[in-house]
């Protein structure tokens, strides 16, 4: 927990930070202007020097909250908010997109273009319109470089701890945070000056109006930012619930909402192919997987007569390990839409769980020839080959698709299994090395990367070199964790 201690100790430094920019919203000293792309803001960081922060960033995200990286969600949410990305003012900036599991309804934009979705906001939204529409707003406070203006002042840290405070900022209102014994100080240190920072009324209003035209372009409903922020502010009336976290980092007003009544505008006629029942479908699959009350599901998803509420049965049915309902369920299911690949994945993820290995690999290698890169599929495909006993085939495997994705903890913590029952020590190593360094674990990194050069006898040169060079670089980030 030493990033924490160096965290506290640098306290000062955050409150200089924020008494500056509780002074310029005051108009103790000229109000900041938002400057136009290419101005001084990329002379203080360049975009190369922001998506390092951005990494950094992710890591001490990975280490404080839940981030779901089952592939499918991972892969519907990077989906949805690529095409919004590609119809923004800035097409070319790169985004990563992560749905967090928490029940509140949030989201947040951190360095290098990172944005994360609760799960929460996630259920609460009634169409991908509205999801979209909230995602939209957050994009436009990255390219709009809301965030790199308001940590501008910080730029005096080592990079990891600009990223750890960062975190600890906009992570602050996270409740998994007010349980970490040394991390509810840091947490505290942090909140105590949130409100000082959170996006000004004038950036809110500026990404209101940059996300309507991205969610306008992208051929969303101009209305679903509307719909969704009234109903947010109606139940915040009734009701003081922690769910509602999106009106605390957001504020809204009714002259607000009005404004962004008066910024509707036609949608272009390049909208995309609906995707209303994919967005019900992964709903569902969310609802399964962050559920505390299993039991509750069958009742809930019982009441739904569409194929939503039949797929979350399904999904159910195979954690309550009633494989025969999921079975028939999902037959029905693919029987209507032979090509929803929702269904077929279900379908191996079902005769997975109850053991039948060989339906699986055979439903797997029968898609794969129809989408060879599929990420959910491949995954799923290495598990396989894994529990089938087949492991230099799924180390071969996941050794190639790691080469063609951004890599996961999930990615890696698959393919070390695979090394070491290949027998393949160093190599196990240095995966895990990998899996650890994405989720924040530098100290645990470290020794993986030393273990790998232990078992490293039958390394060549060039992979010696290269795991050397590995260990400087997770050695230099330790120890600037470490503020030394």
């Amino acid at each position: 927990m030493s990033w924490l201690r160096r965290t506290i100790a640098n306290v000062s430094l955050i409150l200089g930070l924020a008494l500056a920019i509780n002074n310029a919203m005051a108009g103790n000293t000229p109000p900041l202007q938002l400057p136009e792309m290419g101005e001084a803001i990329d002379s203080f960081m360049s975009a190369q020097q922001e998506q390092q922060l951005g990494k950094a960033f992710m890591r001490n995200v990975r280490r404080s909250l839940p981030v779901m990286d089952d592939p499918q969600i991972s892969r519907y949410i990077q989906s949805l908010g690529q095409r919004l990305a590609a119809h923004s003012n800035q097409p070319q900036q790169a985004f990563h997109f992560f749905v967090v599991n928490n029940p509140s309804i949030n989201a947040f934009a951190g360095p290098g273009g990172y944005i994360g979705i609760h799960s929460g906001l996630i259920l609460a939204s009634q169409t991908e319109d509205e999801l979209a529409a909230v995602i939209a707003h957050e994009l436009a406070h990255v390219t709009q470089r809301h965030l790199a203006r308001a940590y501008e002042s910080a730029t005096n840290m080592s990079l990891p701890m600009t990223a750890a405070i960062i975190a600890a900022i906009i992570l602050s209102g996270q409740p998994e945070l007010g349980q970490l014994g040394e991390a509810t100080l840091a947490s505290a240190a942090a909140g105590s000056i949130q409100q000082q920072i959170n996006f000004t009324r004038s950036n809110e209003q500026e990404a209101d109006r940059i996300g309507m035209q991205t969610l306008t372009r992208a051929g969303y409903s101009s209305t679903a930012m509307q719909h969704f922020f009234e109903r947010l502010l109606q139940a915040s009336q009734y009701q003081e619930d922690t769910a509602l976290e999106f009106l605390r980092t957001h504020p809204l007003t009714s002259s607000r909402i009005a404004g962004s009544q008066n910024l509707l505008t036609p949608p272009t006629p390049s909208k995309p192919q609906t995707t209303q029942q994919h967005f019900a479908l992964m709903q569902a699959r969310i609802h399964v997987m962050s559920t505390t009350e299993l039991d509750a599901l069958p009742a809930f998803f019982k009441a739904r007569e569409d194929v939503a509420g039949k797929y979350g049965r399904a999904l159910t049915a195979i954690q309550q390990r009633d494989y025969q309902q999921a079975q028939d369920l999902l037959l029905a299911l693919s029987q209507q839409e032979p090509d929803n690949l929702s269904y077929t994945l279900a379908q191996i993820e079902n005769e997975l769980a109850n053991g039948s290995t060989q339906r699986a690999l055979s439903l797997l290698e029968n898609k794969l020839h129809l989408y060879p890169d599929d990420g959910p599929l491949t995954l799923l495909y290495g598990r396989t080959l894994l529990k089938d006993g087949q492991y230099a085939k799924a180390r071969s495997l996941l050794r190639k698709h790691l080469h063609k994705v951004e890599a996961t903890p999930m990615l890696y913590s698959l393919l070390a299994e695979a090394e070491g029952k290949s027998g393949d020590r160093s190599a196990t190593h240095q995966a895990m090395a990998e899996f650890h360094f994405l989720n924040g674990d530098s100290t645990a990194a470290l020794k993986q990367i030393q273990l790998a050069l232990e078992h490293g006898q039958k390394l060549t040169n060039n992979e010696l070199v290269r795991i050397q060079s590995r260990l400087k670089e997770i050695q230099q980030v330790l120890s600037a964790e470490d503020g030394n």
